[in-house]
């Protein structure tokens, strides 16, 4: 399968060059002249969009006391062509492929608690530890249909990122999670829009196959049973795929609405209500009011007739409720957010398809999947000074006892963690060219019980990310 994938990408590379450089010999446009319809195939075709993007990636992870700690540097290469359209018809199609520089051992386990790398070994292939270099995948290769003003309602078919709620690029190593099926974005008109589909196939940030949506989970996650048992559901769900619907209506330009389900057939359903208002103090000042409820529900046996390879306890239900206040003064924002998770349950979400960056409570580097009774609580500000862009914060988040297996999935303790996020643009020659700096740190407050597996990778812990992005 890999061969294919590798041989697949290089014939549509060459098919792009080739019909570039062909084109290279025939005059048909000149830049100042009004442009008419193509009359051959090589005319059209060069009219479409090539971009790249490399990325330059380091990380390294600094484990508390003598835990083993970890880093890698890698870059990766990515390139995609979108064609013009052809009545209201256009193809998109991309690949990548990463190098490492160097990195440290990623298949090794710390020597006290066996624990395996959990933060670097996902910008490699997360399925081969050992496994580093020339690391090809086919990203994009879809089919769109668009229509109405702007042609701003589409409908595509294929291999494609899209930006959901818990199914999106997720984007913050080398190259971003993809997923695969039939998607629809639909404008209703001047207040209401409608979003959704089926996605069957989905190729995880950190692997290069593509999976079905079912035998993808379990590639990033681990921790336990019900029971205390290591969870045993990779490549062992059964299910058709996972059906997405959102409608968004926007009353007012202060006020936004947005309710969405997600299905994933056989295992779970996933309702979601969201609703923002932003209140005008004064010229240059607003407040932002923000509200969220979910509630998630297991679907017939949780994807396996064996609980032990089943994703979610049959029968479990539990609900999410989130707020935020945002004060917000020209280029500066300064939120106080809010997530509780019930202690009816489990909440579960796939690792695999996408970020929590939906949920207000959420800062980068961790999630709420795997736990119950969570209260969460942070302050968290954003500011832009011409091409610098800050964002940083400090949080708080009540955990359940890691020996509370039925509501702490990966037995992680209460903690406190500080985010700080730089990202410059640069300007004039070096358009296109950006510098990312991620600082963060999460610090043990609940009870550990002298057991560093509730620490490594976890709490006591510092994250540094640098990358260097050119975009063309």
């Amino acid at each position: 399968m890999e061969k294919f994938i590798l041989s697949a990408f290089a014939i549509l590379v060459w098919i792009f060059f080739g019909f570039s450089v062909l084109g290279q010999a025939d005059s048909y446009f000149t830049e100042d002249s009004t442009r008419q319809a193509p009359k051959v195939f090589r005319d059209w075709w060069q009219q479409g969009r090539t971009q790249g993007h490399a990325r330059l990636f380091s990380s390294y992870i600094d484990n508390d006391d003598d835990l083993l700690d970890n880093y890698g540097t890698a870059i990766a290469l990515a390139i995609r062509y979108e064609s013009p359209y052809w009545r209201n018809l256009k193809v998109t199609f991309g690949g990548s492929v990463v190098y490492d520089i160097f990195s440290s051992d990623l298949s090794r386990r710390d020597p006290q608690t066996n624990a395996a790398d959990r933060y670097i070994v996902a910008m490699y292939d997360l399925t081969n530890p050992t496994n580093k270099n020339q690391l090809v995948r086919l990203e994009e290769l879809n089919l769109q249909y668009a229509w109405g003003e702007g042609r701003r309602s589409r409908i595509t078919w294929g291999k494609q990122i899209i930006t959901m709620p818990f199914v999106n690029s997720q984007d913050s190593r080398l190259r971003p999670s993809m997923v695969e099926g039939l998607w629809a974005n639909i404008v209703l008109g001047q207040r209401w829009r409608t979003e959704g589909g089926w996605l069957y196939g989905a190729s995880p940030r950190g692997t290069q196959r593509w999976y079905g949506m079912g035998q993808s989970l379990g590639i990033l996650s681990g921790g336990l049973n019900f029971d205390g048992s290591r969870v045993d559901y990779a490549e062992n769900i059964e299910s058709k795929g996972y059906f997405l619907a959102s409608l968004h209506y926007r009353p007012s330009a202060q006020t936004a609405i947005s309710v969405y389900n997600h299905h994933l057939e056989n295992v779970f359903n996933l309702a979601i209500a969201q609703a923002e208002h932003t209140l005008t103090l004064n010229e240059t000042q607003q407040l932002l009011l923000g509200v969220q409820t979910i509630r998630q529900d297991a679907v017939a046996d949780g994807g396996n007739p064996n609980p032990r390879q089943a994703y979610i306890e049959p029968g479990s239900h539990v609900w999410l409720f989130a707020g935020r206040v945002e004060w917000q003064h020209q280029q500066t924002r300064i939120s106080l957010n809010h997530t509780r998770v019930g202690d009816t349950g489990r909440f579960l979400m796939p690792r695999e398809w996408g970020t929590e960056g939906f949920l207000y409570g959420f800062m980068r580097r961790e999630r709420f999947d795997g736990y119950g009774q969570v209260s969460a609580w942070n302050l968290y500000a954003h500011h832009q000074h011409r091409q610098l862009f800050w964002e940083g914060g400090i949080g708080y988040y009540q955990m359940p006892d890691v020996r509370n297996i039925r509501l702490n999935k990966y037995g992680m303790p209460t903690y406190w963690r500080a985010n700080l996020e730089l990202n410059y643009l640069f300007a004039n020659s070096w358009q296109g060219l950006s510098l990312q700096l991620l600082l963060v740190y999460k610090g043990a407050l609940g009870e550990w019980y002298d057991d560093n597996r509730y620490r490594i990778n976890k709490v006591d812990m510092w994250l540094h990310t640098l990358a260097l992005n050119y975009r063309f």
